[in-house]
């Protein structure tokens, strides 16, 4: 099996606080180095990809809103 993951950018975990990660799942699925570890001794193999414009653009958009979430 393997796990296809899309790369979004350092930022997101610190400026989410803690609420999102940098990797995330092709289906939008949030993923971090615990579930990796796991893939990774149970065989899978793990492909990493930078995030597209239109990816980049709804994660951005989520980090607002929760920032925005934050605030109040």
């Amino acid at each position: 099996m393997e796990v296809k993951l899309v790369y979004i950018g350092d930022h997101f975990y610190n400026d989410s606080g803690s609420m999102m990660s940098m990797l995330y799942t092709e289906d939008g699925a949030r993923y971090d180095y615990g579930f990796m570890a796991c893939d990774l001794r149970d065989g899978k193999k793990i492909t990493i990809r930078q995030a597209t414009v239109g990816e980049q653009d709804k994660y951005e958009a989520e980090l607002k809103r929760l920032i925005k979430r934050r605030e109040k």
